[in-house]
């Protein structure tokens, strides 16, 4: 018996630290200040959080694709001569992107079309876009 009013917790301490995400929980006994066992209570564990966010986005890797790409178009057009001087900076969102999209983006986990970081990596196109758009108005005075 247990003198002294304190809980007893009884289940198998191997299982508990082989414990890995699935629901369990554990039986405690608490005992009255005369040594009188309560009925027993289910208290339930808490979930594990999990590292990862459990998913990567189908449109994240699009946009870093699509981002890289025309970095690359841009990079061409500069030492063919064809662009200005602001195509040039066309490689900063695409190294961005293709870092972001590494950082954040875990391919074996199941895919989604979305994530959490898809704003970011659209904003990041739209900053492409508007470097090879704002681009296109200057012409390099190299000849």
């Amino acid at each position: 018996g247990n003198r002294h009013g304190l809980a007893q917790v009884r289940g198998n301490h191997e299982r508990d630290h082989r414990y890995q995400g699935r629901h369990h929980t554990q039986q405690v006994q608490r005992t009255t200040a005369a040594g009188k066992p309560h009925a027993p209570e289910e208290i339930p564990e808490e979930e594990t959080a999990q590292a990862a966010a459990g998913s990567w986005a189908l449109l994240d890797l699009i946009l870093a694709i699509l981002t890289v790409a025309v970095g690359l178009v841009m990079l061409g057009m500069r030492f063919t001569g064809r662009g200005g001087p602001l195509h040039l900076l066309g490689v900063v969102p695409a190294l961005v992107s293709v870092i972001a999209f590494m950082i954040t983006s875990d391919l074996s986990q199941p895919m989604a079309i979305t994530g959490r970081w898809t704003l970011l990596m659209a904003g990041l196109a739209v900053v492409q876009l508007v470097l090879l758009i704002a681009g296109r108005g200057f012409r390099s005075t190299e000849e």
